[in-house]
């Protein structure tokens, strides 16, 4: 093989290289750190096969909400497989740290790949949910927004969870900006 057919072989799978790369930046240590040995495996799988291109087709943020519950379920069985016992997990292994996995994972996918085009990452970003986490969580306490957990394995229904991105939505179209942004300015996870 020479350096061209390389090239060719890289064209080729290129496509699906993305998701591949997007799944790795995911789970990474902090999100990692608190799963049974082997999940990483079992979550990179379910991530890779998330048709994150459907996206386009969505029109609205309840079309949003169906979409995003399948592919949900796709990763909470992926958590499921080696941590139905696990008490840093559980009872919030899929509306806690299953749609931490999977906010981050679509974050990525539509806002730092050249997946999609410029307009459609404008119209996706607006539907996407803001990944919580301890920092996010903390954030919120600390801008006065009730929560009634403190830690993401006490996120452990959909109430919970949506309640939460319904207060960052309203907020976030006050201004008009996506609410995924109040996970976006690294600039801001410093120490007060």
């Amino acid at each position: 093989m020479d350096l061209i057919e390389e090239y060719g072989r890289i064209k080729a799978g290129h496509r699906s290289a993305v998701p591949e790369r997007v799944a790795r930046v995911t789970l990474g240590a902090s999100v990692m750190r608190v799963f049974a040995k082997g999940t990483r495996d079992d979550l990179r799988k379910a991530l890779v096969g998330i048709p994150a291109e459907q996206l386009r087709s969505i029109p609205d943020d309840e079309k949003f909400r169906e979409w995003f519950e399948v592919q949900l379920r796709t990763v909470g069985e992926a958590i499921h497989l080696k941590n139905t016992k696990n008490a840093r997990v559980q009872p919030g292994a899929v509306w806690g740290h299953g749609t931490k996995v999977l906010t981050i994972f679509l974050r990525e996918m539509v806002a730092h790949t050249r997946v999609f085009k410029d307009g459609e990452v404008g119209r996706i970003e607006r539907l996407l949910y803001v990944p919580l986490d301890r920092i996010t969580m903390d954030r919120l306490l600390k801008l006065g927004v009730p929560l009634p957990f403190r830690r993401i394995r006490e996120i452990d229904s959909a109430r919970k969870f949506y309640d939460v991105q319904s207060q960052l939505a309203t907020a976030a179209k006050r201004v008009g900006v996506p609410p995924v942004w109040f996970d976006d300015n690294w600039g801001d996870r410093q120490e007060d």
